[in-house]
């Protein structure tokens, strides 16, 4: 009879269970962290508003492999405003083209470095141009390291952000040439966790809301057990 392989012993094929794991450490997402595997070499194939590099590693066996990254020097930040008197939001609705339709979101847009001196930076310019709002207490949502790795096969990151209480301008920046963006104000917080929990939004959009969610109870501006049932 064929063994059950141990951390010792490497199953070919087949997924092993990480030594020494323990998944209620307070510690558990910062401890036995992995040397990522040696990068061979990297080629730029395609450069457009989105660019493709293809990555080369080395894996344990010495064999190779080649991945497609979505690669990207600009950082996303998403911008969640909150009215801490009515406890509403705003949403933006704006053409999405690849899924090829009209979403509602939450201003968001890059850090660009040559135009903004930070992340924070970069989100107050995107609400002020797409909510015409300015000022305001800022939060990050990304507790401790402040930032999240976009995706699996992305090298972007993303920056959220909470904005309480932003205060409307008449004379905001412009939009880009190619926005097109509706504004949805007085959002309650019902309409922002039915959006995520159903499948309104996008992935991205859906975390920054729950984030926002989160952060919103963790301060005393939401109930500790707000969910759909209560409502807002």
């Amino acid at each position: 009879m064929a063994k059950e392989p141990t951390s010792r012993v490497k199953a070919q094929g087949r997924p092993e269970n990480a030594p020494n794991s323990d998944p209620n450490s307070a510690h558990f997402f910062t401890t036995d962290v992995r040397e990522p595997f040696k990068v061979i070499g990297e080629q730029m194939v395609y450069q457009g508003w989105k660019n493709v590099m293809h990555r080369t590693i080395e894996l344990p066996n010495g064999k190779t492999t080649r991945y497609d990254i979505n690669h990207s020097d600009c950082p996303a930040v998403f911008v969640v405003p909150w009215d801490t008197q009515k406890k509403t939001t705003i949403f933006a609705e704006e053409y999405y083209p690849g899924p090829n339709q009209w979403k509602k979101g939450f201003v968001a847009g890059l850090y660009e470095r040559k135009k903004h001196e930070s992340p924070l930076h970069a989100a107050k310019l995107e609400l002020e141009e797409e909510a015409h709002l300015v000022g305001g207490k800022w939060i990050n949502l990304i507790n401790e390291r402040g930032v999240m790795d976009y995706e699996k096969y992305s090298d972007q990151i993303f920056y959220a952000f909470l904005c309480l209480d932003p205060v409307h301008t008449d004379d905001p920046r412009p939009l880009d040439d190619s926005e097109v963006i509706y504004l949805h104000r007085d959002v309650p917080a019902k309409a922002v966790l039915e959006g995520a929990l159903h499948g309104h939004f996008t992935v991205t959009t859906s975390l920054a809301a729950l984030l926002a969610i989160e952060k919103l109870r963790e301060i005393g501006e939401l109930p500790k057990d707000f969910s759909l049932a209560l409502g807002a």
